[in-house]
């Protein structure tokens, strides 16, 4: 990477709410996959990758790769998310125990997520988010969360995002979302892992991985943080992504990931509300404010509260992709 052409200290303030629409997966040790990436216009999240998508030959290139590139490239408005490898499933020490970076496993995947983090940690940008793969219990979260805590003010924008991708996850949604509410803001879905977890076969309808969306929707609901759906590997098929993304959009997630650059556009248009959408949201919430709240009819249908929420929902979206801008009378509802 050529440092020169970079400045990895942006005017964006990093601690905003932001919107997540595409998620791009890059391998951390591909400079110039890296570098196009952060030119892309409109790219919400880039998400640098240590694990799955880089082989154990190439995980220390990924490591050097993504500190070098934090420090030396400016993703302007884009997130940059760091992937790190999965911490072993059979993790035995107790949540409430301080993490100290020493573990009884074998597990050689351990070592990598230690050294992942570590490498991180000490570099001289940290990233945005950090994506805990395959976090299957609060002490994943927590291990994490302390580690960043312990550096005080200069990790304070650093938010963590969990992977759900087996039965074992989804028994402990509920405390992975609560396990460091200062951190985690977002949980994402995999399905391939899921699939292969509890045997099922991969479908173009997706039925096989209902339960799995939902139950991370309500969860991710329930703690106040969002949730990006699962990835479509057949990166050349456009119609069925973006038919996939609009029914994800529907369910109530706010992306996808994604793993090639040609999957970003489709999928941005799909997760953004229409013009008609928001011009719609905006005259019905204005009038049920007219209305002091109450239920009222507007163009042939009843509207009542939930109908309401809905659509403040819809306006918080458009919001932060910059496809609304709230009058000052909405700011002061």
């Amino acid at each position: 990477m050529n440092p020169t052409t970079t400045n990895a200290t942006t005017c964006i303030n990093r601690l905003a709410p932001r919107a997540r629409r595409a998620l791009l997966y890059l391998q951390g040790f591909d400079s110039k996959k890296i570098l196009k990436a952060a030119t892309h216009p409109t790219l919400d999240c880039a998400c640098l990758d240590m694990e799955d998508g880089v082989a154990v030959n190439r995980k220390q290139d990924a490591r050097h790769g993504i500190v070098q590139a934090l420090s030396t490239v400016d993703f302007g408005r884009t997130e940059r998310v760091a992937r790190i490898n999965s911490f072993p499933p059979t993790t035995t020490t107790t949540t409430t125990e301080a993490d100290d970076g020493t573990h009884d496993d074998d597990d050689p995947s351990w070592d990598w997520a230690f050294q992942d983090l570590e490498a991180l940690l000490h570099g001289p940008v940290l990233p945005d988010a950090i994506c805990i793969p395959k976090t299957e219990s609060a002490h994943h979260v927590r291990r994490v969360s302390q580690r960043l805590d312990a550096l005080g003010d200069a990790a304070a924008h650093v938010r963590l995002i969990g992977m759900i991708e087996s039965p074992t996850a989804l028994n402990a949604l509920s405390d992975i979302c609560t396990a460091a509410p200062h951190r985690l803001d977002m949980l994402i879905v995999g399905g391939d892992d899921y699939a292969s977890a509890v045997g099922a076969v991969r479908t173009t309808e997706g039925h096989e991985l209902n339960y799995l969306r939902n139950a991370c929707l309500a969860q991710a609901a329930a703690h106040g943080v969002s949730c990006i759906d699962t990835v479509l590997i057949d990166f050349h098929n456009t119609e069925q992504l973006s038919k996939e993304s609009r029914r994800s959009f529907e369910l109530g997630f706010v992306g996808k990931q994604v793993i090639h650059p040609k999957q970003i556009d489709p999928v941005q248009e799909a997760y953004s509300p229409t013009p008609g959408s928001i011009d719609y949201a905006s005259k019905v919430v204005q009038a049920s404010r007219d209305h002091q709240h109450g239920a009222f009819a507007h163009e042939g249908k009843m509207i009542d509260r939930p109908t309401v929420k809905q659509l403040e929902n819809l306006l918080q979206r458009a919001t932060l992709m910059g496809l609304y801008h709230p009058r000052q009378d909405d700011n002061e509802e």
